[in-house]
């Protein structure tokens, strides 16, 4: 039985993903990823770390917006429009 493909072998063979740039509208397989995380409330209480509980993905927290940009440079273009 072959052992399990890790590493860099791994991810040569996946599949690249296409995601479209928010300022100029090109797709970029390897995007620059920026993502507003909003803050705690002050009146909540923040659960405490446990290395063993389950991890969630940044993708399925729903108040998560993630921004694909080009590359570092296209970001920064962005910034300078606002």
């Amino acid at each position: 039985m072959a052992a399990p493909e890790t590493g860099l072998e791994a991810t040569l063979k996946m599949k690249k993903m296409k995601r479209k740039c928010h300022t100029c509208g090109k797709m970029a397989t390897d995007p620059y990823t920026f993502s507003v995380v909003p803050t705690h409330n002050v009146f909540e209480t923040i659960p405490p770390y446990s290395k063993a509980a389950k991890k969630v993905a940044r993708s399925e927290v729903k108040e998560i917006i993630t921004h694909n940009y080009c590359n570092r440079k296209c970001y920064e273009n962005r910034l300078q429009e606002k």
